[in-house]
């Protein structure tokens, strides 16, 4: 542990006041904010399982990369099925009733973790929530623990009913934070989906998690129970082109982290492929 902390004080993490002895700096006192506890959990997210599923990463594309568009769900295999050592995707994984307490909790805090007040609040900016009216529906689907459902409740008419779907572990956990604000069903979008004629179904980050044979599965159990005025509303990561990834190509771009965004992404895009396969 103290050869850790030495290392993190090289950078300013944490000083060493005296040998052995370890102190806070103002970059390491962060982490003992409240409101820096959700981002400890979209952390270990990533490094305690994700930086395990990574050293299978080569292997993984030996194996599964020329399939990882082309199957369902239940034929997906990526790295995190190597590290492991299980035929179960990772979501169904992280959920088993043994695993949800380390891995399927905290992956809801994460979530919440990763979207801050001013990310939720520029996300539904885009978007005019006042339009619907007493009696409407608004889906949430697969919308986690209820973070984002709440924030459209109180963007809604009164009236206007917002439900949040997922799995029945997740819901639990979303009504003891937000049951007295939005409803919260358990649903599994590889079903159909069971309410008809809702005015929206909005998909947020969940099909940029799927290829896109299983994209065309999930929102083929939305369609056929939409009504004429329904819409799917999708809030997702589009590709740009290749131009834009391209980093360093000026001298200026690598001595002032211009690039600094795309390796951020680029990185949570290898996150994505080693645990879900998607690039």
């Amino acid at each position: 542990m103290i050869h850790l902390l030495r290392q993190l004080t090289s950078i300013n993490i944490f000083r060493e006041s005296s040998p052995r002895h370890f102190a806070h700096t103002a970059a390491s006192a962060q982490i003992t904010s409240p409101e820096f506890a959700l981002q400890v959990d979209l952390i270990l997210h990533f490094i305690d399982d994700g930086y395990k599923c990574s050293a299978y990463l080569s292997e993984a594309l030996d194996q599964y990369a020329d399939q990882f568009d082309r199957v369902e769900k239940k034929d997906l295999r990526t790295a995190f099925n190597l590290a492991f050592k299980t035929d179960m995707h990772y979501f169904d994984y992280i959920y088993l009733p043994e695993n949800i307490p380390r891995f399927g909790e905290r992956f809801g805090r994460a979530m919440m973790g990763g979207a801050r007040p001013e990310i939720i609040a520029h996300t539904l900016s885009l978007y005019d929530w006042s339009q619907f009216k007493p009696g409407d529906q608004i889906i949430d689907v697969g919308g986690g623990v209820g973070h984002i459902g709440a924030a459209i409740a109180k963007k809604v008419k009164p009236g206007v009913k917002v439900i949040v779907q997922d799995r029945p572990s997740v819901v639990e956990q979303g009504r003891k934070i937000y049951g007295d604000v939005i409803e919260l069903q358990p649903h599994d979008f590889f079903q159909k989906e069971p309410i008809s004629g809702a005015a929206v179904y909005y998909l947020r980050l969940i099909l940029h998690d799927w290829p896109d044979t299983v994209c065309k599965t999930i929102l083929g159990n939305i369609v056929p129970v939409m009504g004429p005025n329904s819409k799917i509303l999708i809030f997702d990561l589009v590709w740009r082109s290749d131009d834009y990834w391209v980093s360093g190509q000026s001298e200026d771009s690598i001595v002032h982290g211009y690039d600094h965004g795309r390796r951020v992404m680029s990185i949570r895009n290898l996150h994505m492929l080693n645990k879900l396969g998607m690039p």
